[in-house]
């Protein structure tokens, strides 16, 4: 929290200055989700893309230094029915989220060192910041969707279970790089790719180990036991209700790793100041 405060503040400062330089910046691109679910268990494994969509305010601090707020929706999903691994498919779970994401940032210009560069109207950039995300991983079942966080499916707050449930809204940090150019005085184009980094192990819903089967069933029903573990319907058939019973601590997922998603984006940026186009780049 007080990192957050920090960033809010700094960015504050910023966009007060008279010194600056303002502009909006609009993208669109597609949102990959990293986790449990996704299609190889390594850590550059992200999953199929979702169209997404950000705008962001800017303030260009200096020639090296531009300052931004912004607002990002899309869309996260994984699903074992796309893993390699013959194992994580018979464990046959997936999910799929609305994302709403707001944050701030910096950006810092690689080639504002070369003037030469900036008479062309390109630039090289980083990017990060720090920002805060909503979740709800949801899932069908028998032609319906249920929310999966309320259900606790990992058995978050029974009781014997030191886990807690997760909180759907998160922190979560970018960082990125991009190139742009411009198309005219105030008016410029780029491409980014921003990974993000969170705090959670649970966007997709999946992180530790199974509650036995049936001690599942008699503490939180049988519809949390069905979609916490869903392996009948992967042996039995995609229409099936038959559990498969599992003893309680069998591995469900990896603790270990947090998950990420990333943002790919074509980016247009405009100007709302005299002078250079103030923002050359996506801020995302």
């Amino acid at each position: 929290m007080r990192v957050v405060i920090l960033v809010i503040v700094l960015c504050n400062l910023a966009l007060n200055s008279s010194a600056q330089k303002y502009g909006l910046k609009t993208s669109i691109g597609t949102t990959h989700y990293l986790g449990d679910l996704a299609p190889y268990s390594h850590n550059l494994s992200f999953t199929e893309g979702h169209v997404a969509t950000t705008i962001a305010f800017t303030s260009k601090a200096n020639e090296f230094l531009t300052l931004f707020s912004k607002v990002l929706i899309g869309k996260l999903s994984g699903s074992d029915t796309n893993a390699i691994d013959p194992a994580r498919r018979r464990r046959n779970l997936n999910f799929t989220t609305d994302l709403y994401e707001f944050g701030f940032g910096t950006e810092i210009s690689l080639l504002s060192i070369w003037p030469k560069f900036q008479r062309f109207g390109i630039d090289f950039y980083l990017t990060g910041g720090i920002s805060v995300y909503h979740i709800n991983p949801r899932t069908m079942y028998n032609g319906q969707w249920y929310f999966l966080q309320p259900l606790a499916t990992e058995g978050q707050g029974i009781p014997g279970n030191h886990i807690e449930k997760y909180k759907l809204w998160q922190i979560a940090f970018p960082m990125g790089i991009g190139f742009s150019f411009d198309l005219s005085p105030q008016i410029s184009m780029g491409f980014e790719i921003v990974p993000r980094y969170t705090t959670t192990d649970y966007i997709d819903d999946v992180s530790s180990d199974y509650i036995g089967t049936q001690q599942q069933i008699d503490s939180q029903g049988t519809l949390t036991a069905a979609l916490a573990n869903r392996m009948g319907e992967y042996i039995y058939g995609p229409n099936s209700t038959e559990l498969i019973f599992v003893q309680d601590g069998t591995q469900r997922g990896d603790p270990n790793d947090r998950d990420w998603y990333l943002f790919n984006s074509i980016t247009f940026g405009f100007g709302l100041s005299k002078g250079r186009l103030p923002i050359k780049k996506i801020r995302l």
